[in-house]
C-alpha cells in the first residue's frame, strides 16, 4: 500500500484474505463556518458535533484537538467534559442507519425516533489503530481496520469518481441496532454515543472487528456485558495471528510509515 494507503487500496489488499471495506460518506459538506459565526461556545459545540466532531473537524473549530470547539467564545458553554449520563442508567436501544465510518471503532448514524437525529457512535470495548489524516500519521493497520468496519456497515461500496476512495455514491446504508450498557455513561467526553452495534441480518460489529484482528478489547470503568465474549474473540484472533496481530506484530499504536496525503473518505 503506497503512502498511508487509500481505503480503496486497503480494500483490494484485504479482499485476498476475505476482509474488504472502506470508509463511506453519505452527506455533502456544508459551507465552512468560523468561530465568529456563532453567538456562543455552546452553539459552536453543537454544530461541531453535528459535523462529526471530535473525529472530524472540517471547519477547524477545534484548533487544539481537545474535542471542544471555539473555547474563546462566551457562554453558554458546552464543553462535553462530563458524560451525559451515569453508569447506572437504563439500557437504551436506538434503531439507525449507517452514514459514515471514521475509524475501526467509530461511525456516524442517522437515528429513528431518538432524542437526536444523528449520532457519532464509538463501539464499546474496542481499541483500534487510527487511520492517517493530512495532519497526523496513522497507526499500522489503521486503514485496514477502518476498511473492515466500513464493509460491515455498508453494501455495494463504490468509488464513483475514481479517486481511490469509496465515497458513498451508489453505496447502500445498512440498518443497525445500537444498545447502550448500564455500566457505562451514555456519551464519552467528546460527545460520542457509547454503544454496541448490531447490523440487521448480521452480527455484532465490535465482535467481528475483534475476530478479524483489527481491534483489541479495551477495558472501561465498569464491567461490560459483552466483556467475556469480546475477550474470547480477541484471544482467538491473537492465537490465529489475524489482522494487526499478524501485520503489525500485535502493536495497535505503532506509527505507520507515511503520513496520509488526505483524509479518508
Amino acid at each position: 500500500m503506497r503512502a498511508f494507503g487509500t481505503v480503496a487500496a486497503a480494500v483490494a489488499a484485504m479482499a485476498v484474505c476475505g476482509d474488504v471495506g472502506a470508509e463511506v460518506a453519505s452527506a455533502a459538506p456544508a459551507d465552512d463556518r468560523n468561530c465568529s459565526d456563532f453567538g456562543s461556545q455552546k452553539a459552536a459545540q453543537d454544530y461541531f458535533l453535528e459535523r462529526g466532531g471530535p473525529d472530524e473537524d472540517p471547519d477547524s473549530l477545534d484548533s487544539d484537538g481537545n474535542g471542544v470547539a471555539c473555547e474563546s467564545l462566551p457562554c453558554p458553554c458546552s464543553k462535553r467534559s462530563e458524560p451525559d449520563g451515569g453508569g447506572d442508567g437504563p439500557v437504551q436501544k436506538i434503531e439507525a442507519k449507517t452514514l459514515k465510518v471514521f475509524s475501526g471503532n467509530t461511525l456516524r448514524v442517522r437515528a429513528f425516533g431518538a432524542q437526536r437525529p444523528y449520532y457519532t457512535v464509538r463501539l464499546l470495548g474496542l481499541d483500534t489503530p487510527r487511520p492517517a489524516t493530512p495532519r497526523r500519521i496513522g497507526h499500522c493497520g489503521g486503514a485496514q481496520a477502518t476498511a473492515s468496519l466500513a464493509r460491515l456497515s455498508f453494501r455495494h461500496l463504490r468509488d464513483s469518481d475514481g479517486d481511490g476512495f469509496f465515497d458513498g455514491h451508489g453505496s447502500r446504508e445498512r440498518r443497525v441496532t445500537l444498545t447502550t450498557d448500564a455500566s457505562q455513561p451514555l456519551f464519552d467526553r467528546g460527545g460520542r454515543l457509547l454503544a454496541y452495534a448490531r447490523v440487521r441480518g448480521g452480527g455484532d460489529l465490535a465482535a467481528t472487528q475483534l475476530s478479524r484482528g483489527w481491534a483489541r478489547f479495551a477495558a472501561s470503568g465498569g464491567r461490560l456485558t459483552a466483556e467475556r465474549r469480546y475477550r474470547r474473540a480477541e484471544r482467538r484472533a491473537r492465537g490465529a495471528r489475524r489482522g494487526v496481530w499478524r501485520e503489525c506484530g500485535g502493536d495497535f499504536h505503532r506509527p505507520a510509515r507515511h503520513r496520509g496525503a488526505r483524509r479518508l473518505g
